[in-house]
């Protein structure tokens, strides 16, 4: 349309609602903040945890409150994800100040007792003690074979931060995993002790 020829012209009313926030956009408010991934759901953490170590390595983020990521990546088999694994692999190389602690869960294995399963872990544990890297991956992050207890990992987050009133949970993948993540920060909260885990999540 010719803008010189639009005068006297009635338009239509357009209206626009939104825009929407994702459940993972609030991570920066928190000190603590836990972030959790499964399968396709890794895929908003991977622009978050680059953005966060280049601007924790520049003074970009010096008004963040956040100052500690513990992320979880838990999915089936690394060979699905391996673009991913290069993600961390960057993060890893570029997280100067040590703001995030990695730790993927891989799923397609066997029960946690059966004899496949534990020389893995042996495997694993032993190659991280001496060369500080996965024998899997490469990454700095070790690997952990079977689903995680979220309940004794926020135990955990908890008992390294006891001095931090909340700490923010953002998961993002499938209902199922999301809810139990839901029911495990409800859980812990019960006990009434500080810090307190504040549950943000998407599904897919």
């Amino acid at each position: 349309m010719d803008p010189s020829n639009s005068i006297g012209l009635t338009y239509p009313t357009v209206q626009i609602d939104g825009p929407y926030g994702g459940g993972n956009q609030e991570w920066y408010k928190y000190e603590v903040a836990v972030m959790i991934g499964g399968g396709i759901g890794v895929t908003p953490y991977a622009s978050i945890l680059s953005d966060l170590v280049y601007g924790t390595s520049t003074n970009r983020y010096r008004g963040v409150a956040c100052r500690k990521v513990y992320f979880l990546w838990i999915c089936p088999t690394h060979r699905s994800w391996e673009w991913f694994v290069d993600v961390l692999r960057t993060v890893e190389e570029r997280d100067v100040m040590n703001v995030i602690d990695v730790h993927i869960f891989i799923t397609q294995y066997f029960d946690k007792f059966d004899l496949r399963t534990m020389m893995l872990y042996i495997c694993e544990k032993h190659f991280q003690s001496f060369f500080k890297r996965s024998i899997f991956t490469g990454l700095k992050a070790q690997n952990h074979f079977g689903r995680p207890d979220f309940a004794q990992i926020f135990k955990f987050v908890r008992g390294n931060h006891p001095r931090v009133n909340r700490v923010g949970v953002f998961s993002c993948g499938p209902p199922a995993l999301t809810n139990s993540i839901g029911s495990a920060c409800s859980d812990v909260n019960a006990s009434r002790q500080l810090p307190n885990f504040m549950h943000f999540c998407e599904n897919f």
